[in-house]
């Protein structure tokens, strides 16, 4: 390839003869490849397989039209885009699961031949699991990528492409009939693209219901799309609905990009999701926050200027409100903002300095009610709190930006009778409370549903960012349907004393309903100075136990990179440990708990780590790797053949050949490495139980031949992480 035209590709051609067959264009950096030769023809090639910098890509030769690739069982590409938002389902229904699993075959039968993987090798011990678990990953072009991780191996099972329901530049052009494209005619292989041509197209915020197959996406230019399941191929007509959250702010100017175009008429759709409408919120800011309850037929939405409630079974919008402070419509540039004056400054300039001398008076005097303490022989000592200055957190983002959004049926307007309610978080601490008012069953497409704000509205004192909200019932309960999904869950009571637990990045409060009342709370950045980042509740048992009763706790990771598990509804810490380095922002920022106690988090842009806080889900990665005269392989043959365990192809090579010379040689040297971490068990007077294990087997093949030494190493997936308690615990990696 002349180095002038072509530097800045990285490009493999495949010559035969004299000519050029063809040249394989791969996004990221050739890093290795080899031939596999075909096994009853050593000198007929087979396929190519090529080792880059972010993929293993393997190339059909048998098929010079198009030269296709194979689908990968391992080592796939998670970061073919980078991810932006993601959200675990347990248990996903049988029904769906064999839906989403044609689908995908669909997708791959016109891009992968049908022929095996032609890589041979490993077998997987793990035993089969009769639920499915899915991992859901946004990715910054506009994707939704389904991903099987019911085991500890990650298989990716399905993609929806937002980005084919717009028009714009990042659609590919149209190949014009007799276009010379050049010499050479370069192939682009494989699914490693880092760079997106709109960035209204990622993906923000998704939300999945399993039951009902019914899919969320929140994207960057404003845009909310909701999809179903479709089980066969048709053409479709996207419905569009425009919401103005400023519609009330005649001069309000937005300066940022406009909102994306969605394709009119008929769109021919494949088997999969399918788009039932697209709602398009002015401005078009980042969508922050999404909120599906199916049972109701309803879905809220918010971004940095407001929320909105919507009716998606009617297709009509209930509310909606704007959220931004005056401060906010000065930065936004809005001419509604009124100009302070000189005087007023002045005004504040005094203000400022009665309150500084004001706040050095209380210094003063509590530095002296201090040293009259210490000499206090029955006083108790306090716990150190910090001062938080209030107007500096407020001035890392919109004050007005929806943070989250909760619905629930719960006690909002009195104590004796329930119903649907809506509740709002913003980034400046304020939580607008909404009662919901829904027809009866037979008249639920004829009538509208009402919304109403409820008085007063929540205002945090130190005016901390709301991260998530959630009701429980008076035995610590959860009120959320999706988190009952098996007979010794308990359901939640709806006779009454239900509790509204809010988390903010600095504490955490329990409030009585419908009264609004605190009945306690959780420090925490007063304390130790620590940020709340993420939050789930999980549901843990105890395995030593004579019942299978199930207790919840609230998993919450701090900007420290801190696990804590608190008791609920009490909110005492049962557990503290760390996970996560403070200077890894990327895996602070994409953490993620599951409903069970484990967890997953991106180690870096490519690799994702999986972790557990509960005893019941140990994670023990295990295969085996037989090779050529491997001492004790008939007996592992023999106690691997059991109809329990199921046969994979892990990772390895048959009958390959490196550059010509072939690797496997005699002199066989098998090593086998066997790591375990300490077990620790936590018992806790709610009879909650922290432990885990984990197992990881690694197998060393050498080959010596004329002082010559070639290494080939097999190893399980990423050692997965089991965090315990105790003074002081390190998680980390195996020892290598």
């Amino acid at each position: 390839m002349p180095r002038a035209s072509y530097g800045d590709r990285h490009c493999i051609s495949v010559i035969c003869g004299d000519s050029t067959q063809a040249t394989f264009d791969f996004t990221s950096r050739v890093v290795d490849f080899f031939i596999i030769f075909d096994k009853h023809d050593k000198s007929k090639p087979r396929c190519l397989a090529v080792l880059c910098e972010h993929e293993f890509v393997v190339i059909d030769l048998l098929k010079e039209n198009g030269y296709p690739t194979f689908s990968s069982p391992y080592l796939s590409c998670l970061h073919s885009s980078p991810i932006t938002c993601s959200q675990h389902v347990h248990n996903c229904p049988d029904d769906l699961w064999n839906l989403l699993k044609e689908a995908g075959k669909d997708q791959l039968g016109s891009s992968y031949p049908p022929e095996d993987w032609p890589i041979t090798g490993g077998r997987s011990l793990l035993s089969r699991s009769n639920q499915h678990d899915i991992l859901l990953t946004g990715h910054e072009d506009g994707s939704v990528r389904f991903w099987d991780v019911s085991s500890l191996d990650m298989s990716p099972l399905y993609t929806v492409q937002t980005s084919k329901f717009f028009s714009g530049d990042h659609e590919p052009p149209e190949q014009i009939d007799g276009e010379d494209e050049g010499w050479p005619h370069l192939r682009k292989v494989g699914l490693y693209d880092p760079f997106c041509d709109d960035q209204r197209l990622g993906v923000q915020k998704i939300y999945f219901d399993a039951a009902e197959k019914i899919l969320v996406v929140g994207g960057h230019g404003g845009q909310v799309i909701v999809l179903d399941i479709n089980n066969e191929e048709k053409n479709i007509e996207i419905q569009l609905i425009d919401i103005n959250l400023v519609k009330e702010y005649e001069y309000f100017n937005w300066k940022g990009p406009g909102p994306l175009t969605p394709k009119t008429g008929a769109i021919k759709v494949s088997k999969g999701f399918k788009p039932s409408m697209i709602v398009q919120i002015t401005p078009a800011s980042c969508i922050t926050a999404v909120a599906l309850k199916t049972k109701w037929g309803l879905l809220a939405a918010g971004s940095t200027h407001g929320f909105f409630l919507l009716d998606y079974v009617q297709k009509v919008p209930i509310t909606h409100r704007c959220t931004m402070s005056p401060d906010d419509m000065g930065s936004e540039g809005g001419t509604l903002v009124r100009r302070r004056t000189f005087k007023e400054s002045l005004r504040r300039s005094f203000r400022r300095l009665r309150s500084g001398r004001r706040s050095g008076r209380r210094r003063h005097s509590s530095r002296s009610g201090k040293d009259g303490a210490q000499h206090s022989p029955t006083g108790e000592e306090a716990p150190v709190q910090r001062l938080i200055d209030e107007s500096s957190k407020i001035g890392e983002g919109y004050q007005g930006l929806v943070r989250c959004l909760y619905m629930v049926d719960t006690f909002l307007k009195d104590g004796m009778h329930h119903g649907p309610s809506l509740w709002v978080g913003t980034n400046s601490g304020h939580i607008y409370p909404y009662t919901i008012e829904l027809p009866p069953d037979g008249q639920r497409r004829s009538h509208s549903v009402q919304a109403y704000p409820k008085k007063p509205e929540i205002h945090l004192k130190h005016n901390a960012p709301v991260i998530t909200m959630f009701v429980v019932d008076k035995d610590g309960n959860p009120v959320q349907e999706d988190l009952i999904e098996s007979a010794q869950e308990k359901a939640a009571d709806m006779s009454g004393n239900h509790s509204m637990i809010i988390c903010s990045e600095e504490q955490f409060k329990v409030l009585s309903l419908p009264q609004l009342r605190v009945k306690h709370k959780e420090k925490l950045t007063a304390i130790d100075g620590s940020k709340v980042r993420k939050l789930g509740v999980i549901s843990l048992r105890n395995p030593q136990g004579d019942s299978d009763e199930t207790y919840y706790c609230l998993g919450c990771l701090n900007n420290q990179g801190d696990l804590n598990v608190f008791a609920l509804p009490s909110l005492r810490q049962q557990l503290k440990v760390n996970c996560i380095k403070r200077e890894d922002l990327l895996g602070i920022q994409s953490l993620l708990f599951t409903r069970l106690g484990q967890g997953f988090y991106l180690r870096s842009p490519s690799e994702l780590q999986r972790f557990t806080l509960a005893s019941s889900q140990e994670l023990r990665p295990e295969c085996v790797l037989n090779l050529p005269g491997m001492r004790g392989q008939d007996s592992e043959e023999e106690k691997d053949s059991s109809p329990d365990r199921e046969e994979r192809s892990a990772d390895g090579e048959d009958n390959a050949n490196i550059g010509g010379r072939n690797t496997r040689e005699s002199n066989e040297d098998i090593s086998e490495t066997r790591q375990q971490t300490t077990v620790v068990q936590h018992d806790h007077s709610d009879g909650n139980v922290v432990q885990g294990e984990q197992v990881v087997k690694s197998a060393r093949y050498t080959s010596t031949k004329s002082q010559k030494t070639t290494t080939t190493v097999v190893k399980t997936s990423q050692s997965s992480r089991v965090l315990t308690n105790g003074d002081h615990t390190e998680v980390g990696e195996p020892s290598r």
